[in-house]
């Protein structure tokens, strides 16, 4: 079969892209349909436009029975899913969705496959922005297709504190005066886990504070000064107990259940969030603004 797992997200696509690769309809399914599993981990937020697209792919193409088979949310274990089976030369499933960070590991591997003569590197860059098609570009081959682009954000109680701070020395300023204001409520709860929630967040830091992840070899660059005051930011929120110290537990959902039980003043977390706290019943509907993560100088990191 060889590499039989496409990295696409664009179902209406999927069919050009799997070429030979295809399992016949005669190996399972329905007889005289293409059958294609596909692999994903549900989207955080209204899942109708999800659906709305799976069926307008199988409306479109009546001719493939479109299996769909939902993993867990969690990245880590997503990802620990794809490697075992990948490793293991799995082939019971055909179109798969990936973080950005993992399509360069299983294109080296050889697990997925080469996309660029549907997809060419410099289509994409007209179509897509630089830092997707970058993503899914492996040693000049598109080995994936850019689905949709997400970003951290701060979420912050407008009933706390006078508007969104702009800097990191706002933020601790403004979480101390609402943790007077209201005793017992914790301050800035964000993703310190160590997972990839915990590297975005520790990047945004890095970018706040002025500093580049990349050097010109493509090296992580860590042993900077930009480096050393983001990472002594987010360490001194916990130090400083503007952070909880739980908070080296939290991936998204933890640090969501804490903020949207009213618990905290400050999130960083991404857009889904949003349409979670102004749900109906939701203990701080109405009480919430949502802006770009504060910066060491308050310019957009």
């Amino acid at each position: 079969m060889g590499r039989l797992l496409v990295l696409l997200v664009v179902l209406g696509l999927a069919l050009g892209a799997l070429g030979g690769c295809r399992r016949s309809s005669e190996e399972q399914g329905t007889p005289g349909r293409t059958r294609i599993v596909f692999k994903f981990q549900p989207l955080w937020g209204d899942p109708k436009p999800f659906r709305e697209l799976l069926a307008r792919y199988e409306r479109d193409n009546p001719d493939v029975e479109l299996v769909t088979e939902a993993l867990p949310n969690s990245s880590d274990l997503a990802h620990q899913f794809f490697l075992t089976s990948l490793q293991g030369g799995a082939t019971d499933f055909d179109v798969l969705v990936a973080d950005v960070v993992w399509v360069p590991e299983f294109a080296r591997a050889g697990w997925v496959a080469d996309l660029s003569e549907h997809f060419p590197p410099a289509k994409l860059r007209e179509e897509f922005l630089p830092g997707p098609v970058d993503s899914v570009v492996v040693d000049g081959r598109t080995y994936a297709v850019p689905w949709f682009v997400d970003v951290g954000v701060l979420y912050y109680r407008t009933d706390l504190v006078p508007r969104a701070p702009r800097t990191y020395e706002e933020l601790r300023r403004f979480t101390r005066d609402a943790m007077a204001k209201a005793p017992g409520i914790q301050g800035y709860v964000w993703q310190g886990r160590q997972y990839e929630g915990l590297t975005c967040n520790v990047y945004e830091a890095l970018w706040g504070h002025g500093g580049k992840s990349l050097g010109a070899d493509g090296r992580v660059l860590l042993e900077t000064e930009a480096a050393r005051e983001a990472l002594a930011y987010l360490h001194g929120l916990i130090a400083d107990g503007l952070s909880p110290p739980t908070v080296t537990g939290f991936g998204e959902e933890e640090a969501r259940r804490v903020f949207q039980e009213g618990r905290a003043v400050f999130m960083r977390n991404w857009p889904y969030a949003w349409r979670e706290a102004q749900a109906e019943g939701s203990p701080i509907r109405g009480k919430v603004g949502i802006a770009p993560l504060p910066t060491k100088d308050g310019q957009p990191g």
